[in-house]
């Protein structure tokens, strides 16, 4: 494929149009239950897609750098009218498609009926999905039980996973050039303008998290290296997001002050209760292994 540029053309046009399905019905469709209509599950299938593929535009010279020109700089209108019709309806050509595709996935984390649980205001015979940025778990900034299900759960594994693919551009690079690579990625999310929509992913993550306690528990199996089970994974892909972009290199503005706005709101965190269920949470995680094998 590296030497056929038929292939390279196809595989270009295949990440466009999925990523543009993506933001088209985000923004577009009344919902995305599966009582509703497939076009939930098509949006899945256009996530695996990008998840699949993406990292061998990474692994290619020549395709990274048309995505770094192509994906991540803003295109005129005309650019964009092979890719579908009526696009201006759901796209701004003001903003590049690869921070609209970042957006338009941090938004379905949190969309009633697709990974959240629709709210007790919808009507029981029209139910339109919608953005809500509440929190997936309870515990910091969230004192009631919040409902899950093992769809919801698996949905945000696969769009998290397409988040940390779309991250993930610093491991097939040299470490000479590591050192000055912008990945525009990771910057649309930790300097996100939007920080209640940072807090619900922030504070969802670290509930999930701390709030994990197996009934038993394994060593690392390298072999399997995301878990055994479906629960497994979801915590494990949490935790990766999670310490991407809170432990990211924080990008920098001329003035020095540092911008990484997910690490900013971490540092936020003051109230006693939220340092008593972290400590709650990590001293269970680390005593359960211990008290297995010592008895």
């Amino acid at each position: 494929m590296r030497d056929d540029p038929v292939a390279s053309d196809n595989l270009k046009t295949l990440i466009f149009k999925a990523a543009l399905f993506i933001i088209k019905y985000r923004t577009l469709a009344h919902s995305l239950s599966e009582d509703h209509a497939r076009t939930g599950l098509e949006i899945l299938n256009c996530v695996r897609i990008l998840t699949r593929v993406y990292p061998y535009i990474y692994e290619s010279d020549n395709l990274r750098r048309w995505e770094e020109s192509v994906v991540w700089q803003s295109q005129d209108a005309s650019f964009y009218k092979k890719y579908g019709e009526k696009i201006s309806d759901f796209f701004d050509v003001s903003q590049t498609l690869g921070s609209q595709l970042v957006n338009a996935l941090l938004d379905l984390l949190f969309y009633s009926g697709f990974t959240l649980p629709w709210a007790d205001s919808d009507s029981q015979f029209v139910k339109e999905g919608r953005v809500s940025y509440g929190l997936w778990q309870s515990g910091i900034a969230c004192d009631v039980h919040v409902q899950s299900t093992w769809t919801y759960e698996s949905k945000r594994t696969e769009i998290m996973q397409l988040l940390l693919t779309l991250d993930s551009k610093c491991i097939y690079v040299s470490p000479g050039e590591y050192i000055k690579l912008n990945v525009p990625a990771v910057d649309c999310i930790v300097r996100h303008s939007d920080k209640r929509r940072l807090q619900s992913v922030l504070c969802s993550l670290l509930n999930t998290i701390i709030k994990y306690h197996p009934e038993t528990w394994l060593p690392f199996d390298p072999r399997n290296a995301q878990g055994s089970t479906n629960r497994q994974v979801y915590v494990k892909t949490c935790l990766h997001f999670l310490l991407v972009n809170l432990l990211n290199r924080a990008p920098w503005d001329d003035s020095g002050r540092e911008k990484n706005e997910f690490r900013l709101q971490f540092s936020y965190l003051h109230k006693p209760k939220h340092f008593q269920f972290l400590a709650d949470g990590i001293f269970k995680i680390l005593r359960q292994p211990v008290s297995r094998q010592y008895g």
